[in-house]
């Protein structure tokens, strides 16, 4: 078996000498893999796949249903922790912020009280699953896909609105969250394609500020170490580390951390965004970047899990599948294990 990831970087990077915790719900999606290759005979992708046994991916919290996994997830590293005597480091990822969408479906949706106290619930209700385990690190990617939208469609008075309603919500996370000791937070920004475009890289930093801004009036004491990029992307790491070197300027201006992890969980190959067919698993997770702005990269998007089955997508180049968002696809994952770049 695969043995465990362990990082080191910089002195101040959260994931210094930790290792990225292997979550079960993943192990056993790996072991079916290899276990169907092998009763097929399929000998030699069998091999490469064993060797993800222990790789780290994101847990992904994205309802109050799944909140109380999160106990048992830190419990789990709290007990691979003092059976091994080294310090885990768990990736979450806080994916249910009303309305992602701009223009958000329901017009209102987004903006009415009961979904902002929804949210705020929500939060606070991870807060108190993180609290029981002050001893296990966490590394928190917050909300995918809030910022890309809303940035870009500023100067429609409806998303105008909706991104009033981002902004608290995503503050408000920080303010909680972000307070913790145990917790490192990464707000999730689009990736180099999008943000590069010049009409978009000031407003969003500008956004990214004031998101910042009032997490800090809410509560003085909650930070953020960075941003995440690329996640469920993919942009290879050439393009994502240019990109942080432009854009880390414009978050120092505005106050922000600039520090950031890249999800490179599809990332292998330089294919245009859908083009899944074509995807590869990129390099895999660790710290060691030799690079002062890039924390870590991640497997944030777990490889094998389907985006969804719109046929639209189809139209791009993407996978055909009748599978929903979230759940296994195997031809899927074999193809990125297949195409991995660097190979395994």
């Amino acid at each position: 078996m695969a043995a465990p990831t362990v990082v080191s970087s910089g002195a101040d990077n959260p994931f210094l000498d930790k290792v990225l915790y292997a979550n079960t719900q993943y192990k056993s999606e790996i072991q079916k893999e290899y276990n169907s290759l092998v009763s097929q005979g399929n000998t030699a992708l069998a091999a490469k796949v064993e060797k993800l046994t222990n790789v780290s991916t994101g847990i992904w919290i994205s309802s109050n249903a799944l909140v109380p996994t999160i106990s048992t997830h830190l419990q789990e590293a709290l007990n691979v922790q003092k059976q091994t005597g080294k310090e885990q480091i768990v990736l979450l990822v806080i994916y249910d912020l009303p309305e992602k969408t701009v223009p958000p479906r329901d017009h209102m949706e987004s903006l009415v009280t009961p979904m902002e106290a929804k949210y705020q619930g929500f939060i606070k209700d991870i807060a108190a699953q993180l609290q029981l385990f002050p001893d296990v690190k966490v590394a928190i990617i917050l909300e995918p896909n809030s910022i890309n939208d809303t940035v870009r469609n500023l100067s429609t008075p409806l998303c105008a609105n909706v991104a009033s309603g981002h902004k608290k919500g995503l503050a408000f996370a920080i303010s909680v969250l972000g307070a913790l000791s145990n917790v490192n937070m990464y707000l999730c920004i689009p990736d180099s394609g999008f943000l590069l475009w010049p009409a978009n890289i000031l407003p969003a930093a500008m956004y990214i500020g004031d998101i910042y801004t009032a997490a800090k009036n809410l509560n003085p004491n909650a930070t953020t170490r960075g941003v995440a990029t690329d996640v469920g992307g993919y942009s290879t790491l050439d393009q994502e580390v240019k990109y942080h070197a432009i854009f880390a300027p414009y978050l120092t201006a505005v106050g922000y951390p600039a520090h950031f992890v890249v999800d490179q969980g599809r990332s292998g190959r330089n294919v245009t965004v859908g083009s899944d067919k074509c995807a590869g698993l990129g390099p895999r997770p660790t710290s060691s970047t030799a690079n002062p702005l890039l924390d870590a990269i991640l497997w944030v998007q777990p490889p094998g899990e389907t985006d969804g089955n719109s046929t639209r997508c189809e139209l791009y180049g993407s996978n055909p599948t009748n599978i929903g968002t979230g759940f296994w696809d195997s031809r899927a994952f074999r193809s990125l294990v297949t195409l991995a770049n660097p190979p395994l």
